[in-house]
């Protein structure tokens, strides 16, 4: 029940929630982590920066510029503390 209450923010853009008890890390950390897909967005993201040199490009019909490349990075960060 916990981790779909956590799921279900996490759909509607939450990336923290507050914990009362330390037994409840492991289901928080493992709901709001990035999923595979995510995760491979997010690298696709930034190679395509790196081949459109730091400008704003297009990738799969959508506009990418800095708060999506933002958001990009996020996500590699926290696919890299995932493990």
């Amino acid at each position: 029940m916990y981790a779909r209450q956590i799921a279900r923010g996490r759909d509607f853009g939450m990336r923290a929630v507050a914990a009362i008890h330390p037994a409840q890390m492991t289901v928080i950390r493992a709901t709001l982590a990035p999923t595979e897909s995510e995760a491979n967005w997010a690298d696709s993201v930034l190679a395509g920066l790196e081949v459109g040199g730091g400008a704003v490009f297009a990738l799969d019909g959508a506009m990418i510029d800095a708060p999506v490349i933002a958001r990009a990075r996020q996500i590699k960060m926290a696919s890299r503390r995932k493990g």
